[in-house]
């Protein structure tokens, strides 16, 4: 099929299904092309993935029974979402189709899944296991600056928001297509559509207010404030109500003609809400201001019950409003009596609500969550996350789906009433692969995967706060928790011995190269010997300060380093519990990494005060030092010594040469980032994880081999051989990657596993 498809013209390509075969009606044909990887990656390589996505919004259009949409759809949705990278990397799309595509009981869809997986040409990241968000829709991008309103028609059919670049866009849910886009010449802060209308009104930083329709696409200046921006508005009940500094305003939604005007008493009127025959203004001070809709009579001022209210949402059919707060606080109010109910918290500023219907309430945060609040029961159920803040939720009237916008360009859309699909768990912090088998350290639990299918296994469970560290002894696996214990859990078991002793967190864990000794760093500034078998205690030695998250032994284990929060690094021989060599000085920040040479001569330290520091472990001599624009957050060192390799938050790698103490190459990633680095078995390709990206680089010829973007954050990886990974996910789940390669790592495997036989 590959080969068939290269021989067509290109212009042939891009037509096929538009001219020809779409006027026909001729879906089976249509069904059977876009489902075909080989169709699939030869036009997204000669047409574009916007093509890809007409065929098979074309697909599903024409879908006999209607039913059978619904089977297409999440490739519609994988493709989406992964549009921004398969419109720069084309060859992505079998690894992206794989992670993002559930198998399903369709069997042309389980068809393309099988032939994705056995695709051998050029290099790819395929994963076991799909990668996703609970309800997750689609994804809307790339909008120009951050998305900070956001509106849904009330039939759902309709999308606009609007960013602080300025710009308006809007997009037809149905066919998911930008139908318009508009500079409004200020950047926008809120929208919102008229009641059973597609017919919008737009706030703007410039202290405007514009009416806005889909039939032109135009924005029309109706209102002007003065020097004051609007920060919120809100229209129900043939009226149009909106906040701009001190002053609330009402003007009759049909006409466009002012109403009323209100000092409100407050600061600034940071958001609004109309309730019934009332409306309320959110004011910067935290209270809450009632008024009669109809004249702007004040009713009641109820005061400050959140740290500055940032959003409010009105619960239809009743006198409730709910409120976010920068003190992270979800709080629900009757306006009619003033009393206040505490629904929960986000972990940052609440910055969006929108009601879904009588009892439920949907809260965006600068935490990225997204949130959806019972409001009977008091409780909350997250649906998705954005990798930055999400600033704007947005739902039709009566219900149905969430919308959201991010810092990072991205508006996403979920089903709130999605079955869930995948198990939304705490950020994973620490993964290790033992036997075949994945381990990860989350909140008080450890996950298991099964390496080659990427099936969970039973979790680990017995510690009491977050799991952090994890090593593996030769005859278990050692998890550290911030609740003060070290559990060894027996390979294949789920029973564990616990060691006590450390009076807060464990930080990190190391095992001696012989096996015999575990040992572990803590908040507490002690470090402790165990008996790696048995568990049984060994000498403690008392630090100086609490430990940060860093911890290496010598190759001949001998000495341990250690490293304070206040910045001084200690190597300790770890028979005796001294201080081997004078305390190692001079950083100026926390040290995030460090790595010892396979000789054992040499230190190296990376910190957040933007240095690599080569030390000698003869006498403690300070060799060298290089700089880096931001953070170093990793370090980590090839088998045989012959490079270091360092992980700079301005997005970049350093690789070093230990032994001249020179830079060799810097690997750029692409954009500033956070992450983690780790070695293949063989030494020949370094995985870095970025953020939400997986990056494979040759680190012999310094050039990268692929890219994975899970549009989800990647938060830990551990090496499962010399062409695949574990990485740990932000919602809890853990997913083998195996780099795909003929020219590099599978060549290597395939030969490798020849010899073996």
């Amino acid at each position: 099929m590959t080969r068939q498809w290269s021989e067509v013209p290109t212009d042939v390509l891009a037509h096929y299904v538009p001219t020809v075969l779409a006027p026909d009606g001729r879906y089976a044909r249509i069904r059977e092309l876009v489902t075909s990887v080989g169709y699939l990656a030869e036009k997204l390589t000669r047409v574009g993935v916007g093509a890809v996505l007409d065929d098979l919004r074309t697909a599903r259009r024409l879908a006999v029974p209607p039913q059978a949409a619904d089977e297409l759809a999440p490739i519609e949705v994988a493709l989406t979402e992964a549009e921004h990278i398969l419109r720069d990397q084309p060859d992505q799309l079998r690894g992206q189709l794989l992670a993002r595509v559930a198998p399903s009981g369709a069997a042309d869809v389980a068809r393309m899944l099988g032939e994705a997986s056995g695709w051998r040409v050029g290099t790819w990241w395929r994963p076991a296991g799909t990668i996703h968000n609970h309800g997750y829709l689609a994804t809307f991008a790339p909008v120009l600056g951050f998305v900070d309103a956001v509106a849904m028609s009330d039939d759902a059919s309709l999308l606009l928001a609007g960013d602080r670049d300025g710009q308006l866009y809007a997009w037809d849910l149905r066919s998911r297509e930008l139908v318009r886009q508009e500079s409004s010449g200020s950047p926008v802060n809120a929208v919102a559509f008229r009641p059973d209308s597609f017919e919008a009104f737009v706030g703007l930083d410039d202290g405007r207010v514009g009416r806005w329709s889909p039939a032109d696409g135009r924005l029309r200046i109706g209102h002007q404030t003065g020097r004051y921006a609007v920060t919120s508005l809100a229209v129900d009940a043939g009226v149009l109500v909106f906040g701009a500094g001190p002053a609330l305003h009402a003007s009759t939604a049909e006409s466009g003609r002012p109403h009323w005007q209100a000092d409100t008493g407050q600061d600034q009127v940071n958001a609004v809400a109309i309730t019934g025959e009332c409306c309320v203004s959110g004011g910067r001070d935290g209270s809450l201001v009632v008024w009669r809709l109809s004249d702007g009579r004040e009713l009641q001022r109820l005061p400050a019950m959140v740290d500055r209210v940032l959003c409010l949402a009105a619960v239809p059919g009743t006198d409730t409003v709910v409120v976010g707060g920068k003190d992270k606080r979800v709080v629900m109010v009757d306006v009619g009596t003033g009393s206040v109910l505490a629904l929960g918290r986000h972990s940052n500023q609440v910055r969006s609500l929108t009601a879904l219907d009588a009892n439920r309430v949907v809260s965006g945060s600068y935490d990225g969550q997204v949130l959806v609040w019972d409001l009977a029961a008091r409780t909350s159920s997250r649906i998705g996350r954005h990798n930055g803040w999400c600033l704007a939720v947005a739902a039709p009237r009566g219900g149905g789906p969430v919308a959201a916008g991010s810092d990072d360009g991205r508006l996403r859309l979920w089903d709130p009433d999605a079955p869930l699909t995948t198990d939304l768990g705490r950020p994973v912090r620490k993964v290790i692969v033992v036997d075949g088998i994945a381990y990860g350290g989350t909140d008080r639990v450890v996950l298991r995967a099964d390496v080659d299918t990427g099936l969970a296994l039973p979790k680990l469970k017995g510690h009491r706060r977050l799991v952090g560290a994890l090593v593996e002894t030769p005859t278990a696996v050692a998890s550290g928790s911030s609740d003060s214990t070290i559990r060894l859990w027996g390979l294949g078991s789920n029973e564990a011995s616990v060691l006590t002793g450390h009076q807060r967190g464990i930080e990190a864990l190391a095992v001696t190269p012989d096996g015999s000794e575990l040992v572990s760093v803590s908040l507490d500034g002690t470090w402790r010997r165990w008996d790696a078998t048995t568990g049984s205690a060994g000498p403690v030695t008392d630090g100086r300060a609490a430990y940060t998250s860093v911890l290496a032994l010598s190759p001949d284990g001998e000495l341990v380093v250690t490293a304070a929060m206040d910045h001084i690094i200690e190597v300790w021989n770890r028979r005796s519990g001294q201080l081997a060599l004078p305390l190692l000085t001079g950083h100026t920040g926390y040290v995030q990494g460090l790595a010892i040479t396979p000789d054992g001569k040499t230190l190296v330290s990376g910190s957040w005060d933007r240095t690599i520091r080569f030390w000698s472990l003869a006498d403690g001599e300070l060799l060298q030092t290089l700089s880096c624009d931001q953070w170093i957050v990793d370090v980590t060192s090839t088998a045989d010594g012959r490079l270091v390799a360092a992980y700079c938050a301005d997005g970049t790698v350093i690789l070093a040469d230990p032994t001249t103490r020179t830079v060799q190459s810097t690997l750029d990633l692409g954009s500033r980032s956070y992450g983690e680095l780790t070695l293949s078995s063989d030494d020949r390709t370094l995985f870095v994880l970025h953020t939400y990206e997986l990056q494979a680089w040759d680190i012999d010829t310094a050039k990268r081999l692929a890219v994975f973007d899970a549009d989800l954050p990647l938060r830990c990886l551990a090496t499962a051989g010399p062409d695949m990974v574990v990485i740990g996910t932000d919602i809890g789940s853990l997913v083998p990657m195996r780099l795909v390669s003929p020219s590099h790592q599978m060549l290597l495997h395939g030969q490798r596993e020849g010899a073996g036989g």
